[in-house]
């Protein structure tokens, strides 16, 4: 298969046969503007191709001067590659980090589907002789509102040792129990995501007392795919994995923000 050298990132990668130098570039996660979402309709894909044929479609001609073409510029959602290729990706497109807002005068009470419970058992005794489970269900019959207490297998088999003490923080989702330590070791946090259409921003919170802990931002990398939503849904009408390819690009962009956002608290 042929190679594919990109400057001046200097990735090289094998092509596909049929595939376009767009294609492979968001395979590589290397930006190229795309507004249309690769459909040869906008004409701003444009990157420098260096190979022994540069062939001229009908999109290069509409869209590129006479002294684009003879520079070897062409649009990368047009152009298949076909033989060892190396190519020069312009400048004025970066996926990085974005500017927003990060402190606001607003205030809010929140109410978040997951709590933190703080509560103290007294150790079970011969004349009240309850399982771990039953201590646990006993001590949130309030939180519980009449439900039962349902405790994932995996914490069941850690009950015994994790309550040796007698003050926990119990993290709750409605009556499920997800995660039980020690008073004031831990604190819950959540992630709170904005996904727009050129930016996603990730806000890391304080789920106890909704403080905003930390915030990232970056582009989003679905914007290779069409700079709007709708030439999104076009791509995904398009493309056999198009759905599945917006969807691995925007999880782990949102994965990469909200590790960042952990790693600076």
């Amino acid at each position: 298969m042929p190679r594919v050298r990109f400057e001046p990132s200097g990735r090289t990668a094998e092509a596909s046969p049929g595939e376009t130098i767009l294609d492979l570039a968001g395979h590589l996660s290397i930006p190229i503007e795309s507004v249309c979402g690769g459909r040869g309709k906008c004409g701003r894909c444009r990157v420098i191709v260096r190979a022994s044929s540069l062939p001229i479609s009908p999109e290069d001609a509409k869209f590129l001067s006479e002294e684009e073409l003879d520079q070897g510029v062409r649009l990368a959602c047009r152009f298949k590659i076909v033989e060892d290729t190396e190519v020069e990706t312009l400048g004025g497109f970066s996926t990085g980090e974005q500017i927003i807002l990060q402190e606001s005068s607003s205030h809010a009470i929140i109410d978040p589907l997951v709590r933190a419970i703080d509560i103290t058992l007294r150790p079970p005794t011969l004349l009240n002789p309850l399982s771990d489970h039953e201590r646990l269900e006993t001590a949130l019959l309030s939180e519980l509102e009449g439900k039962r207490l349902h405790i994932p297998h995996s914490l069941l088999a850690k009950l015994p040792s994790l309550l040796k003490d007698e003050s926990f923080t119990l993290v709750l989702r409605h009556n499920e129990l997800l995660d039980i330590f020690p008073r004031g070791s831990k604190r819950p946090l959540g992630a709170a995501i904005d996904v727009g259409t050129t930016t996603v921003v990730a806000y890391l919170i304080d789920l106890q007392t909704g403080a905003v802990l930390a915030v990232n931002s970056a582009m989003n990398p679905q914007i290779r795919h069409g700079d709007d939503v709708i030439s999104r849904i076009t791509y995904t009408m398009e493309k056999k994995e198009g759905v599945r390819t917006l969807q691995h690009l925007i999880a782990g962009c949102i994965s990469d923000l909200v590790a960042k956002d952990a790693a600076a608290i």
